[in-house]
Order: C-alpha cells, then sequence, then structure tokens
C-alpha cells in the first residue's frame, strides 16, 4: 500500500513495514538478563542481541530539577513524632531520578517481530 493511501495509522505502519514483519505476544520469563517466550511457541525464548528493549521499559536515571511553589512535606524525625512543615516555596536542582521500570518475570508484553523472525522490539505490557 503507497503511505499516501493510508487512511489508518496501522494501515500506514503495515504500508511502511516490510514484508513478514508482525506484532506478537509474550511474557517475560526472565528479567536479568531478560528473556522473553513467545506466544504459541513455547520452544522459543528470545533474549540478547536478537531483543531490542527501549529505554522507558527498563531502569534509568536522569537528571531533574524540581520545583514547588507552595505545598508540605510529613516527616518523621528521630526526636519528634509526625508532624508537618508548610512550605512557600520548595525546589531541588541538579538531582538525580531513578525511573523503576524494567520487566520483571510473568510479565505480558506486545513485541514487534522484524527481519524475517531475526529480531523482535519490545513494544510495550500488555494491560492488565
Amino acid at each position: 500500500m503507497n503511505p499516501n493511501e493510508a487512511t489508518s495509522f496501522k494501515q500506514l505502519f503495515q504500508g511502511m513495514a516490510p514484508e513478514g514483519t508482525t506484532v506478537v505476544s509474550g511474557t517475560v520469563v526472565k528479567a536479568s538478563p531478560l528473556s522473553i517466550r513467545i506466544e504459541n511457541d513455547d520452544k522459543l525464548t528470545v533474549s540478547g542481541s536478537v531483543l531490542l528493549v527501549p529505554k522507558y521499559l527498563t531502569d534509568w536515571t536522569a537528571g531533574v530539577d524540581i520545583s514547588l511553589g507552595k505545598g508540605t512535606i510529613n516527616s518523621i524525625t528521630n526526636n519528634v513524632q509526625d508532624h508537618t512543615h508548610k512550605l512557600s516555596t520548595f525546589s531541588i536542582t541538579g538531582a538525580t531520578m531513578t525511573v523503576h521500570n524494567a520487566l520483571k518475570a510473568g510479565e505480558a508484553v506486545y513485541l514487534l517481530k522484524f527481519n524475517n523472525g531475526k529480531n523482535y522490539l519490545v513494544l510495550d505490557r500488555v494491560a492488565s
């Protein structure tokens, strides 16, 4: 199909994708190193360089600045019971934040199978 004739995103994608590119389902068998068993083929488990995983499906760290115009911090200290501090402003600059989003054993995922099954791109988790 000519991409200019597509009437939906799916048609556009299918028109641009090489022959043999399909979306398949799988289950994470092992988190580290990541191994995924392809649905309907219990003998096919993909891992290593065959498996491409986008950053958002891993644990990753980023530099962040956090600002809050007004707010409250609840805290517990060694000498005082649970208490609250009212803030007029709050900011943290130059900090790092780790996002814990790596795939875990047992999770169901969608994969894009391409290059005649030589490569798989993990698209996302299956919504539960």
